[in-house]
């Protein structure tokens, strides 16, 4: 899930709430996860695991690219540039399973190669299920590109963070990061001076 940038929703706690069998798939940190997962599972306060669900919430409504499905099912041998290919190469999740199911491989092996494309095909087709059931909860949508006229950047704070500074920006077009990596564009700091 770190694909999906909610902050404080990470390995760890993925791993907490399937360890306490509060998730058993996929599908259920989308449709079925509240506070309570939370604060048994992982020991989170009601605030908090408030606040995380919200942030679930909310990634929930922006919805996800064909690229992030992929990295979510966390498929062997598939990862973000395997993702990044297919996705500009069909952009209906549905098509990708159809094909899977009517065993054409050659429309993954011929975007991703032998290896990487048979690991997809082989995924899709075990996960179809998990899929369906993501995707009856979120929609798929087209990356947002630098060029999108209503993405601006991404931003990351720093040493603090401001909830209606984040409202502000997010209505400019910037996307919020839960840490700094090559995405972030602006680094949002405390003025010291």
């Amino acid at each position: 899930f770190k694909t999906l940038d909610i902050k404080g929703f990470g390995e760890v706690v993925c791993e907490q709430l399937v360890e306490f069998d509060r998730v058993r798939r996929l599908s259920d940190v989308f449709t079925s996860l509240d506070e309570e997962d939370l604060n048994v599972a992982c020991g989170y306060k009601y605030d908090n695991a408030h606040n995380l669900i919200t942030r679930i919430h909310d990634r929930v409504k922006e919805g996800i690219t064909i690229s992030e499905l992929i990295q979510v099912l966390q498929i062997p041998n598939i990862g973000e540039q395997a993702g990044a290919k297919i996705q500009d190469v069909y952009d209906d999740i549905d098509e990708l399973i159809f094909f899977a199911e009517q065993g054409e491989t050659k429309k993954f092996t011929n975007v991703l190669g032998e290896s990487a494309g048979l690991a997809l095909y082989k995924g899709l087709l075990n996960m179809s299920d998990q899929i369906g059931d993501i995707t009856d909860q979120i929609k798929i949508v087209k990356p947002k590109t630098k060029d999108d006229s209503e993405y601006k950047g991404a931003f990351c704070f720093t040493g603090f963070r401001d909830k209606d500074l984040a409202k502000q920006l997010d209505d400019l077009g910037y996307k919020e990061l839960s840490s700094v990596t090559k995405a972030c564009t602006l680094l949002v700091s405390k003025d010291t001076s």
